[in-house]
């Protein structure tokens, strides 16, 4: 392995790494409601960020995805949860990194590249949500200056948990 990431826009044929992706990385950081999650539907992708003039970036290692990153505009959710959300806000999403390749700097630069292009889009702030469960995500959030707005209960399938609001303005 070289251990240079490459970044690149998502392809439906990588909606089967991605969702593994998804599901050891929660489990890695102890989310209670992976199993409550619906498969990866790529037509559900593509609509939901990169039609939505938002997007979702995968990370690779000598061509296998091992990093996930989207973000789209903030929806009703957001509008309820943050005080200040206009059309300028995006939702920060899917940020995932194999567990074998923690620790390595890739969601760093998997968030530096999404918050370039979401600058080019004319966003000027992320909002996102975590669970309590997931200290080592919101310490990397805090790092990379997010702030914590609110905690709300929440539930998805069987599983209820604290979730975290964070947001942060985009530097241009």
């Amino acid at each position: 392995m070289t251990g240079q990431l490459d970044v690149r826009p998502f392809v439906p044929d990588d909606s089967t790494r991605i969702e593994a992706i998804r599901r050891d990385a929660l489990r890695s950081a102890g989310a209670t409601y992976d199993d409550a999650l619906d498969p990866v539907d790529p037509d559900d992708l593509l609509g939901d960020y990169i039609d939505s003039d938002g997007a979702f970036l995968v990370g690779t290692l000598d061509g296998s995805v091992v990093a996930t990153a989207a973000f789209r505009p903030a929806g009703e959710f957001e509008r309820a949860v943050f005080d200040e959300v206009d059309a300028a806000t995006a939702e920060l999403k899917w940020m995932h990194v194999d567990p074998a390749h923690h620790r390595r700097g890739f969601a760093s630069a998997m968030l530096e590249k999404l918050e370039s292009l979401a600058v080019d889009r004319g966003f000027d702030s992320f909002v996102l949500h975590t669970s309590e469960d997931q200290t080592a995500a919101q310490g990397f959030y805090e790092r990379h200056g997010f702030e914590l707005v609110t905690r709300t209960d929440e539930t998805i399938g069987d599983a209820s948990f604290e979730a975290l609001h964070y947001q942060r303005e985009l530097s241009g």
